[in-house]
């Protein structure tokens, strides 16, 4: 009986920790980006262009800022310069939280897009929605249309899976 209750409690328990840690990656992940916008909008102010590639120096935190949700600590920037995110297959926009090594930031220096790349989580889907969330861009085509009714919480709780 006591096992029962136990794995009841459990039950009920894990996954919405599960949901309150991935909730709390997803804030600072917009933190982050609200710290990396500003930052370029303030370079482009002085300098009347955006920086070339994004350094520490930019940064009022004078470091590069890591993804919340994995990949690289020292070189976490992939800069493109080929056009918009926007136009990018939505898989492009995604990393292996398993690798240490993976860029985890898209950087536009042509015109200061800058976007938060998301881990792959198997549903592809899930990982458009989740994108289109932490960048404030409209859904890709195929992500699940409910997704502001059950929380991005939830979403991002498959990465932890």
């Amino acid at each position: 009986m006591v096992i029962v209750v136990i794995a009841t409690v459990a039950a009920i328990a894990v996954p919405r920790m599960s949901r309150a840690a991935a909730g709390a990656k997803e804030s600072a992940c917009r933190a982050s980006l609200r710290t990396y916008l500003q930052a370029l909008e303030l370079y482009q102010g002085e300098h009347g262009a955006y920086p070339s590639g994004m350094t520490p120096s930019i940064l009022s935190t004078r470091e590069l800022i890591p993804n919340p949700f994995g990949g690289s600590l020292t070189n976490p920037i992939l800069r493109d310069s080929s056009g918009d995110a926007a136009l990018q297959h939505p898989m492009a926009k995604r990393f292996r939280a398993d690798n240490p090594a993976a860029k985890t930031w898209w950087y536009n220096p042509a015109n200061g897009a800058f976007r938060a790349l998301v881990p792959e989580t198997g549903d592809a889907a899930w990982d458009a929605a989740l994108y289109a969330s932490l960048n404030g861009t409209p859904p890709a085509r195929g992500a699940p249309e409910d997704i502001g009714a059950i929380g991005l919480g939830e979403a991002a709780a498959k990465e932890l899976d």
